[in-house]
């Protein structure tokens, strides 16, 4: 028996509105898109099959799976393995500086560095380290 794994992004939230970086906590909620948002994912997953949804322990996560999950009749629950990697020092900042920075990782990244992290944060490494424990655990069930 094959699973499918299906990754859907939170709806927007106050966070992206400002541009700040909020990848470890804070109360950034959907803002009024990001609820439309959520919903176009529940109508678009509603004929997938899905039967199990986990969330990042982040509101706009959780906020976006409650939506996803109510309209599948679905439960969901919280997976740390999913919330959004570590930018380290700008954490809670929306400085010019860190985006520069987080754009030349983002292009490390893809250019095969996955060493390099933004401001002192997570490295990609690390974010697949944690990303394959979730879906190991998601594949023993």
């Amino acid at each position: 028996m094959s699973s499918r794994l299906y990754f859907a992004r939170h709806g927007e939230s106050s966070a992206n509105r400002s541009r700040a970086f909020a990848n470890r906590e804070g109360a950034f909620p959907l803002t009024a898109l990001g609820i439309s948002q959520a919903r176009e994912v529940a109508v678009r997953l509603r004929s997938a099959g899905v039967t199990v949804i986990r969330s990042s322990p982040l509101l706009r996560a959780v906020q976006t799976a409650e939506i996803v999950a109510e309209a599948l009749d679905l439960p969901f629950t919280v997976a740390d393995g999913l919330r959004e990697f570590d930018v380290g020092r700008w954490e809670g900042t929306n400085l010019a500086e860190g985006w520069a920075e987080y754009e030349a990782v983002s292009h490390a990244w893809l250019a095969g560095d996955d060493s390099a992290r933004v401001g002192g944060g997570e490295s990609r490494t690390d974010v697949c380290a944690r990303m394959a424990l979730l879906i190991q655990e998601l594949g023993r069930r």
